[in-house]
């Protein structure tokens, strides 16, 4: 972080094995050679992903101020969308969710820049509505409200009440 800092970069968001980075005016090789720089100095290789258009940092459930670790999406340049933590991508979380958010990131990756990814929020909200109006009107299909939860143990085995553990005991019962 220091070594970009001191290169006039902006740190915007960084994990363990990850930095978003960010200077005006920057262009591709700019980027490419601070990631030479790094991995010349503290004899770590690091590798350049690519730009990105936009991106979006969520926030933590607990602490709404705070962006977390790894719940992120956004669109690169080559217009590839990266999506970390979401429910598009967890195995916990009901099918008709995932769909939800595949199509709002598809109206969104429509936007080139941040002012027009805020321009095209009413639009996905128009998404969401549809979801919302599909589960309220009891048309969503049944197999797309299913969750989706796996047993590392036996059920009895479990010393915390969780609901899957509730759940399969109820069932072998």
């Amino acid at each position: 972080m220091e070594i970009a800092e001191s290169k006039g970069f902006r740190i915007l968001h960084g994990i363990v094995d990850s930095m978003w980075l960010q200077k005006h005016d920057a262009n591709l090789e700019d980027y490419q050679q601070i990631c030479q720089e790094i991995t010349d100095t503290l004899d770590l290789p690091i590798s350049f992903e690519g730009r990105y258009k936009w991106i979006v940092f969520l926030n933590s459930r607990v602490s709404p101020n705070i962006p977390v670790l790894n719940r992120y999406y956004g669109l690169l340049e080559d217009g590839t969308l990266k999506v970390r933590g979401i429910e598009l991508r967890r195995h916990d979380a009901p099918p008709i969710v995932g769909k939800c958010q595949s199509d709002m990131l598809t109206v969104f990756s429509e936007a080139n820049n941040s002012h027009e990814f805020r321009m095209l929020i009413p639009k996905a909200w128009k998404v969401l509505e549809g979801y919302v109006s599909l589960l309220r009107n009891g048309r969503a299909p049944i197999q797309d409200l299913v969750i989706e939860k796996h047993l590392s143990k036996m059920p009895n085995e479990y010393r915390n009440q969780v609901p899957q553990a509730i759940a399969a005991r109820r069932l072998m019962e």
